[in-house]
């Protein structure tokens, strides 16, 4: 067994003021500082045996604690990445304020022509900046390259696909199975569902699935077939599915809604009096679109308050496993639907070579 440890009751400043030296010398002395002559060590040493002196070892650990504190650098700015040239959205705002109240602040990095992954990988290296917010990217599915062990990371959205990093998204499956309950409510069966390719594939394609289960399960006999189309520039394609399919709703997105609004005042059809529009991601301030709204302001604020909880946890690189939130979305009433019951059918006119064809009534 151990002998028991005294700790003696002599302390350092009691050496110093025996010595005739400073309690800083005193302590580097009995370190064996080098900055300290031989001679003055010598002295001190000594004098320390004569008195008894035992150096504290909570005290020692303490200060040891300390100055490994010192060296550290805190994370306390994180980064939020964007690739491209695209504006700051709702999403940077919400991140900005939740990293404010937890004591962070957010510095906003692009990945375009003027600042490749690796020099932007150089720059969060060398500030220490461990904490990096993957924001929305333009495309449906989205990566680049950085030191990803070096980083705890999450991203926003589904756009972000390689790697597999933890994830704020919005519930698209969700939504559409609301915009549907809604529109039923309203007493419509013909619900149709146009998208881009990209639109379509950035929500890993669950706004079809949930479009096709939903009509399966309710109204197999009156489902259409969802359009997806390459690009917003799908004029005439969008004219002939409205013409042959003839819904009462539309359902798009910001992507595609100006082009369909397009095509229905070409072919002289009135939006709501005659077909409704839903936007899945209209914004309530404007007030004009019915539809769904994700609160992309809160979405930034949690993507913030889960690379907290990484940071706080040590959650550095790619997870093993990875974690998705989902968000609910929002149903919006605005100017762009009405109930059934108050919407006449549309008297299509379809343009041809020869100038116009005869007026079609849809049945």
């Amino acid at each position: 067994m151990d002998p028991p440890t005294f700790i003696s009751s002599v302390t350092m400043a009691d050496v110093a003021r025996k010595a005739g030296v400073h309690r800083s010398t005193v302590s580097r002395s009995l370190k064996n500082d080098p900055r300290i002559s031989d001679k003055i060590k010598k002295h001190v040493q000594e004098t320390a045996e004569e008195m008894g002196y035992r150096p504290n070892p909570l005290i020692s650990a303490l200060g040891a604690l300390r100055t490994h504190h010192n060296r550290i650098t805190l994370p306390l700015t994180l980064g939020y990445i964007q690739r491209g040239n695209r504006p700051l959205l709702e999403q940077f705002r919400g991140a900005v304020e939740m990293a404010n109240h937890n004591g962070y602040k957010v510095e906003e990095f692009r990945i375009n022509e003027k600042m490749s992954a690796d020099r932007l990988n150089k720059i969060l290296v060398n500030r220490n900046i461990r904490g990096l917010i993957l924001a929305p990217l333009p495309e449906a599915h989205g990566s680049f390259s950085l030191d990803w062990e070096r980083f705890a990371t999450v991203t926003m959205e589904y756009s972000f696909t390689s790697p597999r990093f933890d994830r704020i998204v919005p519930d698209s499956f969700q939504s559409v199975i609301q915009i549907m309950d809604q529109c039923m409510a309203l007493g419509h069966s013909r619900i149709g569902l146009l998208l881009t390719r990209t639109v379509h594939e950035r929500n890993e394609r669950l706004l079809t699935a949930a479009y096709r289960q939903y009509t399966q399960e309710n109204h197999p006999t009156s489902a259409l077939p969802p359009l997806i189309v390459e690009s917003s520039d799908q004029t005439e394609q969008l004219k002939d599915w409205i013409i042959t399919q003839r819904p009462q709703v539309v359902i798009s997105s910001n992507h595609l809604i100006p082009e369909v609004e397009t095509c229905l005042s070409e072919l002289e059809i009135k939006v709501p009096e005659e077909i409704g529009i839903i936007n899945l991601n209209t914004f309530p301030e404007s007030q004009k679109y019915t539809g769904t709204s994700l609160d992309a302001r809160m979405m930034g604020a949690q993507s913030v308050a889960q690379l907290i909880h990484k940071l706080n946890n040590n959650q550095y690189g790619i997870p093993s496993s990875r974690i998705t939130i989902q968000m609910d979305i929002e149903w919006i009433e605005g100017q762009t639907l009405l109930p059934a019951s108050k919407m006449s059918s549309p008297r299509i006119h379809v343009k041809s070579p020869q100038q116009h064809s005869p007026r079609v009534r849809a049945k």
